[in-house]
């Protein structure tokens, strides 16, 4: 009975243990869609869901019309790159989000959000863009009193070929100083959402970026990684019955 107890009593603790120090990841597999009116297309305004994330496409230049502002694209969600018009980034097989004409991918989780890594790449019009051209991902995270902070970066343009591919950023990496009236950085933590816009940049110079509405600058995303989340008080506490539990059982098993 008494190892019974202890091998129960240390699962429990490693459970805790595990669930407090587990990353979230949206990777866009297995999603309610239910909230979309044409799934995997999404429309202004549609939502969806991937376990306790809520997620949003929505137009970027204010536009209330039910138009066209993102796809998921992948195996499971069904959706696929329209060679016509565009040419997605190569290097990832599974589901991923791509944000076109001015979409914006908002998000919101069901605590504070750190951002701390995700995979992108650039979306390029089946036509091409000028040689030097890129995108600057615009990433915002939103604090509960209102304030909020911005982080850019810098999605390569086509290559020689005309192809583009993702990428993996760092969200500690981010350029800063490019928008007025943040605070803080974007890797720091306490947001209670993130929103992902494309600006797009038609040289090589930062100063030639803008919101496009020419379908010039979309972008793809996937894997957008957050921190683990700081535990209640109630789960340290139960934590930390957990693990006293397994140090009176294992000295009771001592003495006997």
């Amino acid at each position: 009975m008494k190892s019974l107890f202890a091998k129960t009593a240390l699962a429990a603790a490693t459970v805790l243990c595990v669930g407090a120090a587990q990353a979230s990841v949206i990777d866009f597999e297995n999603l309610d869609t239910s909230g979309m009116s044409f799934a995997p297309l999404v429309t202004n305004l549609d939502t969806f869901t991937q376990g306790a994330f809520l997620l949003q496409g929505y137009d970027g230049s204010g536009s209330s019309d039910p138009s066209l502002v993102g796809s998921l694209i992948g195996p499971t969600s069904g959706g696929s790159c329209d060679a016509s018009t565009i040419t997605c980034p190569t290097g990832d097989s599974s589901d991923y989000y791509a944000a076109l004409n001015t979409g914006v991918l908002y998000m919101q989780g069901p605590h504070d959000l750190t951002l701390t890594r995700f995979d992108a790449g650039f979306i390029a019009p089946a036509g091409g863009v000028p040689s030097g051209a890129f995108g600057l991902l615009v990433v915002e995270g939103d604090r509960a009193d209102g304030t909020f902070a911005i982080g850019a970066y810098q999605l390569s343009g086509p290559d020689a070929s005309g192809a583009t591919s993702f990428s993996t950023f760092q969200a500690a990496d981010a350029i800063n100083g490019l928008f007025g009236g943040t605070t803080g950085s974007i890797d720091a933590g306490g947001f209670a959402d993130y929103q992902f816009l494309e600006f797009y940049c038609s040289s090589s110079s930062l100063g030639s970026c803008n919101i496009d509405t020419t379908n010039t600058g979309q972008f793809a995303l996937d894997n957008i990684t957050f921190a683990p989340a700081v535990p209640e008080p109630s789960s340290w506490a139960l934590m930390a019955f957990g693990l006293a539990a397994v140090g009176a059982a294992a000295r009771r098993r001592r003495s006997v």
